[in-house]
């Protein structure tokens, strides 16, 4: 049986000036550039320190570096080192981002947060939230949304990656094995092998098939300017995600800087259709999906944006300060 534990500590009595975020791993995917996210902007109103499991095998050399470079930043072997560390930096509140099981890591010397990533309900620690509205609904609980906000675009990479001006290009960032959907891998190159002015643009993506001239892929990238910039240089994202989002922190960037998204409708998690709305390229399978590409038509201007404008860091950082702390 699981329970809050928040009588332990009155929210009316307490003072938080020093706040310890938890991520299991420091990489680039979507959890730890939210924890990230967070981060950088609660520095301006907070001391802010970084845990993370040292070992884990999903660290990456490029996340490791990004929150060093910003951040003090603690990396355990065992759980029980945590404590010891909070107590001796003087911490107020340790912040968690997790499945949304109970895992048995929670501090017993300051009050613990718990930030629910997926579709599970186990309530613990002081405050348990969701990180999108749609799981909140799901479990008639709060949630505090991710970030989405990125620099304004400085160029187009059609010329250095040899792309033609006129050329349509779909692309799509995200976690490395996570375009996973077969048809739509076989669909884009079935596409691409016959129409060699669309071509499909990935970025830290595993290949899923024989190399071709308007097939790309490039490396992940810590750069926001690179990664806005790689965007820019879009007319769509292409989301191919089985399992779904339960948040989909890729598609909202592509929202943001007012890209359409062409969209699997379904997988066990669905927050992108609730967050996508009316405004979704939907596709259920191999031949939706090469009509929604072979008809594509490039848009001026849309209204994308206004989609993820809830997930602005003025408003996600004061929800996030009501909510937690």
């Amino acid at each position: 049986m699981y329970r809050l534990t928040r009588f332990l500590y009155p929210r009316k009595k307490r003072v938080v000036k020093r706040i310890a975020m938890h991520v299991n791993d420091l990489n680039v995917r979507g959890v730890a550039t939210s924890v990230f996210k967070y981060a950088s902007f609660l520095v301006k109103k907070y001391d802010v320190v970084i845990i993370y499991d040292k070992n884990s095998k999903f660290n990456d050399e490029l996340g490791i570096n990004k929150f060093y470079n910003e951040f003090e930043v603690f990396g355990y072997s065992e759980w029980s080192e945590v404590d010891r560390f909070l107590v001796r930096k003087r911490i107020d509140l340790l912040y968690m981002q997790k499945h949304g099981n109970y895992d048995g890591k929670i501090s017993k010397k300051v009050p613990t947060v718990v930030h629910s990533v997926f579709q599970a309900y186990e309530p613990h620690g002081n405050v348990y939230a969701y990180i999108s509205e749609w799981l909140a609904n799901k479990f008639s609980s709060k949630f505090v949304p991710y970030i989405v906000d990125l620099v304004k675009p400085n160029e187009n990479l059609r010329r250095k990656l040899g792309i033609p001006k006129n050329a349509l290009v779909f692309g799509r960032h995200g976690a490395f094995t996570q375009f996973n959907l077969d048809f739509v891998q076989k669909a884009v190159y079935d596409i691409a092998k016959k129409n060699k002015n669309i071509y499909f643009l990935f970025m830290n993506t595993k290949p899923f098939c024989k190399p071709l001239k308007n097939i790309i892929h490039i490396d992940k990238s810590i750069d926001e300017q690179f990664k806005s910039n790689f965007i820019n240089t879009c007319d769509a994202m292409i989301h191919a995600r089985e399992m779904g989002e339960s948040f989909g922190l890729a598609v909202a960037e592509f929202l943001f800087l007012d890209k359409p998204v062409i969209s699997f409708y379904g997988g066990y998690d669905k927050n992108h259709i609730f967050m996508l709305k009316n405004e979704g390229m939907w596709y259920k399978d191999y031949d939706s999906f090469k009509d929604r590409i072979l008809n594509f038509k490039r848009l001026k201007s849309g209204s994308y944006k206004e989609l993820v404008k809830e997930f602005s860091p003025e408003k996600v950082i004061d929800k996030f300060i009501r909510v937690f702390t």
